[in-house]
């Protein structure tokens, strides 16, 4: 299959000449993969991140500790583990479209669910069921993301607009929920309400954006994991796959009590939403910021200098805690976080052959959903004993540690 190709230029055996899929030009591809970008938008954009931003209204309305609120949190990772366990499966019977498309509409729904009760059992389901959701949609976005390049420049800058989605999520609910909330905590359920009216828009943008690709066209039956006799083995990347668990269980950790955090400091919404912006502006420049790392590193090289510049962004508030520091440190933060979905995706696409890809998204996925488990309890935890400070010594650590394991990652023999 030509790498030029997002569908397939061969005739399928149902195919006819009529019905043979066309050829993406680059532009067409780079709209492509913004469109599908914005399934993330609202499935990790909203649904993941944005639960940091609702968190302090919900804490103080129902009277939760900082591990109750973590905890909401590890539902949610829990349902992103599941998420990811069951996403192969799924696509093995469907395709990447439906993967993209079913997560992002159980999204929706669960958002929308997440504003309709107040029972802290019931609303650890919905936040399971964001979880779920949103791994489904991210490993759909994540493999059809790594057909989408021709040549490693062109798939990192794929990749880098691919992991965009969740940092225009960060900037829109960053300047919208804080206003809904407010200074009135009992005015969450309306945020969670607003996520899931706003996602519901962008299915039908992502539907229409994607009503040509079919689960054929989409990926070959030959690059399918589950229907190949190929194996292929995931140690060359292992200290790749270590350093994602490791950042799962640190950047969580941040996501979650920043506002809290900044709360804390500085205050209403005013102070929140210019934070929350500048780490969602920063996430999204991000993709542009590690490009041309991303096309030419073959080893833990960048993901090393990631993992270092987020310990240090989470570090500054510790040693001040200005407006003007939190700021840097969020922006910092959303520099050298969000690209680690990017290394890893490049990295997979780097040392392992095409038809292993599905197989390595996923379970990388997973690692980083076992990480994101542990990650709020262990910081929560913390959090309650000594301070919020607790959750940032927490991320910069082990975040610091992430890098150090990056390091032991050997080049890539081949290159795809």
């Amino acid at each position: 299959m030509s790498p030029n190709e997002l569908a397939t230029s061969r005739v399928l055996p149902n195919e006819t000449a009529a019905t043979k899929p066309r050829t993406l030009t680059r532009a067409q591809v780079l709209l492509l993969a913004f469109c599908v970008s914005l399934s993330t938008t609202i499935a990790l954009g909203f649904g993941r991140f944005g639960y940091s931003l609702v968190l302090p209204a919900m804490r103080e309305d129902l009277g939760w500790s900082y591990s109750q609120a973590g905890g909401l949190n590890t539902g949610n990772a829990l349902g992103y583990l599941l998420g990811a366990v069951c996403a192969a499966s799924i696509l093995k019977r469907t395709s990447l479209r439906f993967g993209v498309l079913g997560g992002l509409a159980l999204s929706c729904f669960a958002l929308w669910l997440t504003g309709m009760t107040h029972q802290f059992a019931a609303l650890v389901f919905c936040r399971a069921l964001v979880g779920f959701s949103g791994a489904l949609t991210f490993i759909s976005v994540a493999s059809l993301g790594l057909r989408l390049g021709r040549d490693a420049e062109e798939n990192a800058l794929v990749s880098g607009i691919i992991i965009a989605g969740p940092g225009v999520g960060v900037i829109a609910g960053g300047l919208l929920l804080p206003l809904i909330v407010g200074e009135h905590s009992e005015l969450w359920p309306h945020a969670w309400r607003l996520t899931g009216f706003i996602g519901v828009l962008v299915l039908a943008i992502v539907a229409f954006a994607t009503h040509d690709l079919k689960s054929k066209e989409t990926v070959p039956e030959e690059d399918r994991p589950e229907s190949s006799t190929q194996s292929a083995s995931l140690r060359p990347m292992l200290p790749i796959l270590v350093a994602y668990f490791l950042f799962g269980v640190g950047y969580i950790a941040y996501m979650t009590f920043l506002i809290a955090y900044v709360r804390a400091l500085s205050g209403g919404a005013g102070a929140i939403a210019p934070v929350w912006a500048t780490l969602g502006a920063c996430m999204l420049a991000s993709s542009f910021v590690w490009k041309n790392a991303l096309s030419t590193d073959r080893g833990g090289r960048v993901l090393t200098m990631m993992g270092l510049g987020g310990a240090i962004s989470a570090a500054i508030p510790l040693f001040n805690d200005s407006f003007a520091a939190l700021l840097f440190s969020a922006g910092g933060f959303g520099l050298c976080s969000m690209p680690i979905f990017a290394a890893v995706s490049i990295s997979i696409r780097h040392h392992l052959p095409r038809f292993a890809w599905n197989r390595a998204v996923a379970l990388a996925t997973i690692i980083f959903a076992v990480g994101q488990s542990l990650g709020p309890i262990g910081s929560g935890a913390l959090s309650d004993h000594f301070g919020l400070s607790a959750s940032l010594v927490w991320t910069a650590v082990i975040m610091l540690l992430a890098a150090l394991v990056a390091l032991l990652q050997k080049k890539a023999v081949q290159v795809i």
